[in-house]
């Protein structure tokens, strides 16, 4: 299990997913605080210390990127949205300009942003936390949807307009 999270780590850093590479390496870390020393799946005390090496580096790209820039993606790279400690968990004490919400969450105008983007709302995550909207576009408008078909214009389709880059509808339903 330890070597599937050790190559979903090397496949998010290469692409520079650095907040998937410090999730998946702090899942490594904890399987590995779980074996006994002399399990044959722990891995030797040379790879452990180019882990401890990879998981500092992972430390500094995170923080400096988010103190540099003041950005948790940029068209470089994504990180968290907040401070890492060494242990690769999220610090007690943030900055403030964190805990102000000033940091910027991402641009959909380089790859990497429109990528971060297009994963936020595929996970689930509401999109207005993340972007800044345009002034112009309002979220929640809601509306009616019958294509001019008869049968449906006798009982359109409820729409709610969540996003409209990408344009995102739900249907909310009523039973009677």
């Amino acid at each position: 299990m330890s070597k599937e999270k050790i190559a979903l780590f090397l496949q998010a850093f290469a692409v520079k997913w650095y907040d998937r590479a410090i999730d998946f390496l702090r899942a490594a870390f904890k399987l590995f605080d779980k074996l006994p020393k002399d399990s044959p799946k722990r891995p030797s005390e040379r790879r452990l210390e180019r882990m401890k090496k990879m998981r500092r580096n992972l430390v500094q790209l995170n923080n400096h990127q988010l103190y540099r820039e003041k950005a948790a993606v940029n068209e470089h790279a994504k990180t968290h949205m907040y401070i890492v400690t060494d242990k690769l968990g999220k610090k007690k004490d943030q900055p403030d300009f964190i805990l102000k919400g000033e940091i910027l969450g991402m641009s959909n105008k380089t790859r990497m942003g429109k990528d971060a983007y297009f994963r936020a709302v595929c996970n689930g995550f509401s999109v207005h936390k993340f972007m800044q909207m345009p002034p112009r576009e309002k979220p929640g408008r809601c509306g009616i949807l019958h294509h001019f078909d008869p049968y449906l214009r006798l009982a359109p389709f409820n729409i709610e307009v969540v996003s409209r880059a990408p344009y995102i509808i739900t249907f909310p339903v009523r039973f009677f």
